[in-house]
């Protein structure tokens, strides 16, 4: 089930297992539907009550996303139509975040991709075990030829790339701590362009604050110089998290 009122959307599926063989079980679908409506009248479905609009700590959190400008000139929320450009991010094997805890999340693209995540967990220790599942190691980035690679990068033709390797190192920033990803990679030879697959840049943070788990993706062309569009995302990413302290 599907379904908007106003500034809000929800998305509710409920599920029962049968036996093999079983045909369509009405009184099953009935409990599922009430189940569903339950869910609805909890968070405001109540088509003659008030509309409470979000609230609590992942609404304050929303508020003080920074606005999608703030990430550099054209860069806008995306429309959920055409997919982002997260091009390192499709071979980093993305960890996603729990879906049980209240959350937020948001999308931007333009000149460079920004995917903004936080997630308010139950206690500290949950929230810290959530954290490090968000990290990928560099041995799981190990192709087959014990190379570190990242897309665009072309296995069999390694050498035609520059590259800053991946990496993994402790991040702090105000109360956040946890840790940050960061590589950037072009295609040797070819001149930078303003905007190119030839060549990207890529930061990732995973952090904590009490219970509260972040995680900031920034991806940018690359151009000529690696280790200034590698800052550069450093730099985004950790004005977020000040907004967000």
């Amino acid at each position: 089930m599907v379904a908007s009122r106003g500034s809000l959307l929800a998305e509710v599926s409920w599920s029962w297992p049968t036996e093999h063989g079983e045909g369509p079980d009405a009184v099953r679908g009935a409990q599922g539907v009430a189940a569903v409506a339950s869910v609805l009248a909890a968070v405001g479905g109540d088509p003659e009550g008030q509309n409470p609009g979000p609230t609590g700590r992942t609404a304050a959190l929303a508020a003080a996303l920074p606005p999608p400008s703030a990430y550099g000139k054209g860069v806008t929320l995306w429309d959920g139509v055409k997919d982002p450009d997260l091009t390192c991010t499709i071979s980093l094997d993305r960890k996603r975040m729990p879906s049980a805890v209240p959350a937020l999340a948001r999308m931007l693209t333009g000149r460079v991709t920004v995917s903004e995540e936080v997630a308010v967990l139950p206690d500290e220790k949950t929230a810290e075990k959530t954290r490090r599942l968000l990290v990928t190691p560099e041995d799981e980035l190990k192709s087959y030829d014990g190379k570190t690679f990242v897309v665009p990068c072309d296995q069999q033709h390694d050498d035609q790339y520059v590259r800053v390797p991946y990496t993994i190192e402790p991040f702090t920033r105000g109360p956040w701590t946890g840790e940050l990803a960061g590589l950037a990679v072009r295609r040797a030879g070819l001149p930078p362009r303003p905007t190119s697959r030839d060549s990207v840049a890529h930061v990732e943070v995973a952090v904590r604050r009490g219970t509260t788990v972040a995680r900031l993706t920034w991806q940018g062309p690359a151009g000529k110089d690696l280790a200034a569009a590698v800052r550069e995302g450093r730099q985004a990413v950790a004005r977020t998290l000040d907004l967000l302290s």
